[in-house]
């Protein structure tokens, strides 16, 4: 099968492939037909349609919780099931629905992805999901016991992030909505630096990891936003504070604990809530175009002005030498970390804090920081260096004595790419012409804090 989809890919790539092979390349491909759902404020109402009495979009629940238990066949004679105890049974799901490409580098850059879709359809072809996805169709006994790992294993993913106004998830129903524990950024580096990412996690819009902690179902957006009863809106779906332990809970019964504003009107809907799951991992990646210095001159020995640099503790989000964060006063900061001192402010967090080590103290729950570094192979040096100065940040989790630490390992990963002509090779531009990539994946995990540490902050000259 994997020798079949590689023949494929390689005749989509050549361009001496047949015309008959061309004429199904520019064939138009089908719209998507629209999942029926059951509208679950009526169980007897017909696919695709919502009850009369219904007021809500999209109130759909899962298949899962209308299954009779009566109709699950007991799958006596599957060895999956008689001979396999179910804990060994749940690292084969985990092993299956788990998707193994998202890690990989390589990512389209802007500047393809603007300029020649076709490339950039290839790409996606390319990057195609691999986890198996048909195991839930395999028979209900299954489908009962895998049917919120895909969502729970595998991180969404923002490969342009953008801001959270042109990121919102695809993500059609609150109870997927609900099972998301991870996320997958591409980003700018004045991105990461300035407001954006805050901004993506903690504005009134955004995806509320702290409420996410304290509890909260997901519903439909129903019009109410922050409340004194601590309801809030999260993208396109309000949060209700969770009152009760039950991991799902009807609508009607979520808003009775409310002090609902006055003159607001309750929904007619009959539908059931899920609780959702905490924020536990997330992956920030910065591509080689996202550098502040990518364009810079790669055998600059100016290691202040031109080198690659990054750390938690500065930058604000702008180009001002003084205030982004250089190779020098990176090197700097991992020095005096290796002398024992922590560069992370003990004030208060704040929005205003330079840097964005802050965002991920303000994250309770994550257990998981991943950092893809990618560059051109001119730059891997400087690569390098920013990696060696990674290995020594710290990121203290507020209000708990845990923090995020460097897990020992560095996965190192190259490739390389034809050379493509355009207006920047046309130009002469060095980063036009790299074919050779470098990338570097380091991972923070959760851990307690070791006693005795020094809590001292670093001046930086």
């Amino acid at each position: 099968m994997a020798r079949t989809k590689q023949s494929a890919r390689s005749l989509l790539d050549d361009d001496t492939t047949p015309a008959r092979v061309l004429r199904t390349r520019q064939m138009p491909i089908p719209k998507k037909q629209k999942p029926k759902y059951t509208c679950s404020c009526n169980s007897t109402a017909a696919a695709g349609q919502h009850s009369s009495q219904c007021s809500v979009k999209r109130c759909v629940e899962p298949l899962a919780w209308n299954i009779d238990a009566d109709s699950v066949v007991a799958q006596t004679d599957c060895p999956l099931f008689t001979t396999i105890p179910k804990e060994l049974r749940d690292l084969i799901y985990e092993y299956a629905l788990t998707e193994s490409t998202h890690n990989q580098s390589g990512q389209v850059e802007p500047s393809m992805r603007s300029t020649n879709l076709r490339r950039r359809r290839d790409h996606e072809q390319s990057q195609q999901r691999d986890r198996a996805e048909n195991l839930l169709l395999t028979c209900r006994a299954i489908y009962l016991e895998t049917f919120l790992l895909p969502i729970r294993l595998n991180p969404v993913q923002f490969p342009y992030f953008n801001g959270i106004s042109r990121s919102a998830p695809k993500i059609m129903l609150p109870w997927q909505f609900a099972n998301i524990q991870s996320l997958d950024i591409a980003l700018q580096q004045t991105a990461l630096e300035g407001d954006s990412l805050y901004n993506f996690l903690f504005s009134p819009t955004g995806w509320q990891p702290e409420a996410r902690h304290k509890g909260v179902y997901v519903a439909p957006y129903v019009g109410l936003k922050n409340t004194a009863g601590g309801s809030c809106r999260s993208c396109d779906f309000t949060l209700l504070p969770a009152g009760f332990d039950d991991e799902r809970l009807h609508l009607s019964d979520a808003l009775e604990e409310l002090r609902l504003p006055p003159g607001f009107q309750k929904p007619m809907s009959d539908m059931r809530l899920q609780r959702a799951r905490p924020l536990v991992q997330l992956t920030l990646r910065l591509l080689s175009r996202n550098w502040w210095t990518w364009t810079d001159d790669p055998n600059s020995t100016d290691a202040r002005h031109h080198h690659l640099g990054l750390e938690p503790a500065l930058g604000d989000g702008s180009a001002d030498l003084s205030q982004r964060p250089t190779s020098t006063r990176m090197q700097e900061l991992a020095q005096q970390r290796r002398d024992g001192y922590r560069p992370v402010s003990r004030s208060p967090l704040a929005k205003t804090m330079p840097g964005w080590a802050h965002v991920i103290a303000k994250l309770p729950d994550i257990k998981t920081l991943e950092l893809v570094l990618e560059t051109f192979g001119e730059k891997k040096a400087q690569l390098e260096k920013v990696i060696d100065c990674a290995k020594m940040w710290r990121f203290p989790i507020a209000d708990t004595q845990f923090e995020l630490a460097w897990d020992g390992k560095v996965e190192e990963k190259r490739w390389s790419k034809p050379l493509i002509e355009n207006w920047e090779t046309q130009r002469g531009d060095w980063h036009a012409q790299s074919t050779e990539f470098e990338a570097r994946t380091v991972r923070f995990t959760r851990r307690r804090m070791a006693p005795g540490s020094i809590d001292e902050d670093c001046k930086v000259h």
